[in-house]
């Protein structure tokens, strides 16, 4: 019989065995359900490559924060005052305004000094514009053909020919007073200071009207066309420009004194109270006669289809349209005795001109383009066009118009505050345009100023706003780093690069990827290769204003094959298999160790008995209730 402590110990042995068997299975269990599980990798690297300052040992050193655009001393915005654009500071033209409104065929021009307005005359729309300054105030309606137009300082009177009426309007500020009756086709007049008489070019009728106040005085026969008419108060001759006939007519009084042949189709005609002289436009010749009393005496030639002229008191300069030929637009020639000192360019059609003594500018109507252009002939310059921002080293050019030429450009300076770090020479003067190029040496805020001079000693300037040109930093080498040294086909790499200096926002030119990478513009690229090798990627930056970088260093990334499907399967499988053999190893060696343990306590199996409590020594002890064999 077995007793109850026996029991315990032998329950004890086998929970114990049974605990080493659970735990036996246990591993072979976890080696089965471990087959085939993937192994998550990449996510360090992509988090790494989120994140430049985690595991990157490729950046640049630095001893202050860092912006996203670069380690510490590096500029991602500019300096208060300026900007990083290099659109113009201020936008400069030839023309000072062009005035549009309200007209349609523009062909005739006139200043009135007593109200300060200009008038001009619309052959199309039969009426009379009136602008003042650079805008149109009042519209007249006269009869058919306005084709010139012309002030009387005497009464103050505005007198337009109505080419397709043969008549005369008069204008008292901005009402029509009365309608003269002349000869037919009134396509010109001029004004006799001394007699205070208006002549009127009767085109159709070879003939000039001569009239006072709202009286036709007399018609006096002249050759074919006559056109434009000038007076020359110095000897009181009025000339005639004679278009059908290659001529002027010289008339004193009410009678032709001379003939004066020039070139072909004469048609507009100015007198020059500083030389004397008057100047002929000759349509068909492309040139301009300029007479002194009846003779010729020089020809200027390089215009195309010359058609007005006006005279300009002020500097003492002849205007003269071109009205062009074709789709080119036409231009206004600036004489100067008997030079071209400058060519401005207006609109389409340039066929009327005249000066205002009040403001200093000349009036051009451009018949083809419904407009009128407004020049000043005083020294004048436009504001100045260039870069906001210059990095460091860079060169950049700087420019303004010359509005009014004046008496023709002399001597041209650049002036910059402070004097030094950015340095300035002046290119070649003309009557056009003023020019700089500059260079940036040092990192500030500064203030350009052009000076100009004319031949008369007018002076003038044009400035930048104060402190309107920033130099920043000069633009660095950009440095490239990557998220990883090795990556195998599929996987994914992330390129950054890091610039410093310059003007933001930059661009960039990436070298060395490969196919399919994501924001291939940006300082951030997202690489997949799916080639093994090794990339070897750099980059060169542009920033703002147009400066480019260096190349940067290059980074070498290795692109490897990941294990095969088949032969990662096979080795996987073999240490699964292991795995469970050893488990179960593991089990059977329990059991065993448990199946010897129980036939040891139970005393079975060639096992030694223990002596009875009761033996005796020599005796064989007997159970209490056995009886003795019989003999």
């Amino acid at each position: 019989m077995v007793s109850p402590r026996a029991n315990l110990s032998n329950a004890l042995r086998v929970t114990s065995v049974a605990v080493l068997v659970v735990l036996g299975l246990v591993v072979a269990a976890s080696a089965l359900s471990s087959a085939g599980r993937p192994t998550s990798v990449g996510a360090e690297t992509l988090a790494a490559a989120a994140h430049p300052s985690t595991g990157l040992s490729a950046l640049p050193s630095t001893t202050g924060a860092s912006s996203r655009h670069g380690p510490a001393g590096s500029v991602a915005s500019t300096p208060s005052g300026g900007g990083s654009t290099s659109a113009p500071i201020y936008e400069a033209g030839t023309d000072l305004t062009t005035v549009t409104g309200g007209l349609s065929y523009p062909q005739a021009v006139a200043y009135d000094g007593s109200n300060g307005y200009v008038y001009v005359g619309d052959g199309s729309g039969h009426t009379v514009s009136v602008i003042s300054g650079t805008g149109v105030v009042d519209e007249i309606g006269v009869l058919t053909g306005p084709y010139a137009v012309a002030y009387d300082p005497a009464n103050g009177d505005v007198y337009v020919a109505n080419g397709g009426s043969a008549n005369l309007s008069v204008i008292s500020g901005t009402t029509v007073v009365a309608t003269v009756g002349v000869q037919h086709g009134p396509e010109g007049l001029g004004y006799d200071s001394a007699t205070g008489q208006v002549y009127v070019a009767n085109y159709l009728s070879a003939s000039v009207s001569v009239v006072s106040g709202t009286s036709v005085l007399s018609n006096i026969t002249v050759q074919n066309g006559p056109l434009g008419i000038a007076y020359d108060p110095g000897d009181g001759d009025v000339y005639v420009a004679n278009s059908g006939s290659d001529s002027v007519s010289v008339i004193s009084g009410t009678t032709v004194t001379a003939t004066i042949t020039v070139q072909s189709f004469p048609a507009g005609m100015v007198y020059d109270s500083g030389n004397g002289e008057v100047y002929v436009t000759n349509v068909y010749s492309d040139s301009v006669s300029v007479i002194s009393g009846t003779t010729v005496v020089a020809t200027i030639d390089g215009f195309s289809y010359p058609g007005a002229a006006a005279y300009d008191p002020s500097n003492g300069e002849v205007y003269v349209t071109s009205f062009g030929s074709g789709l080119s637009a036409g231009s206004v020639s600036v004489i100067s005795g008997t030079t071209v000192a400058a060519t401005i360019g207006v609109e389409d059609g340039p066929t009327a001109l005249a000066y205002d003594s009040g403001n200093g500018y000349v009036y051009v109507a451009n018949e083809n383009s419904a407009s009128v252009s407004v020049i000043s002939t005083l020294l004048e310059l436009g504001g100045i066009a260039g870069s906001a921002s210059l990095d460091g080293g860079q060169t950049a050019p700087f420019s303004t118009a010359v509005l009014g030429p004046g008496a023709g450009i002399e001597n041209v300076s650049v002036l910059v505050s402070p004097s030094l770090g950015l340095s300035c020479s002046v290119g070649t003067p003309n009557d056009a345009v003023l020019s700089a190029s500059c260079q940036a040496t040092t990192v500030g805020s500064y203030t350009l100023t052009f000076y100009a001079v004319d031949a008369l000693g007018n002076a003038v300037w044009t400035s930048t706003p104060s402190g309107g040109i920033v130099v920043l930093p000069a633009l660095g080498t950009p440095t490239v780093v990557s998220s990883a040294s090795t990556v195998t086909t599929g996987g994914s790499v992330v390129f950054s690069a890091w610039e410093a200096g310059g003007a933001a926002p930059y661009s960039y030119a990436w070298t060395g990827l490969p196919t399919g990478c994501a924001g291939v513009s940006s300082p951030e690229i997202v690489c997949s290769p799916m080639s093994v090798g090794n990339l070897t990627v750099s980059v060169k930056v542009t920033d703002a204003n147009g400066v480019v970088s260096g190349v940067s260093n290059a980074v070498t990334v290795r692109v490897t094959t990941p294990p095969s499907t088949a032969s990662s399967s096979a080795l996987s499988s073999t240490n699964e298999l292991l795995d469970v053999v050893l488990g179960l190893a593991i089990a059977a060696l329990v059991l065993a160790g448990a199946a010897l343990w129980l036939a040891r306590s139970r005393g079975g199996g060639g096992g030694a008995a223990r002596p009875a409590r009761s033996e005796v020594a020599g005796q064989p002890s007997t159970p209490a209730n056995e009886t003795n064999p019989p003999p």
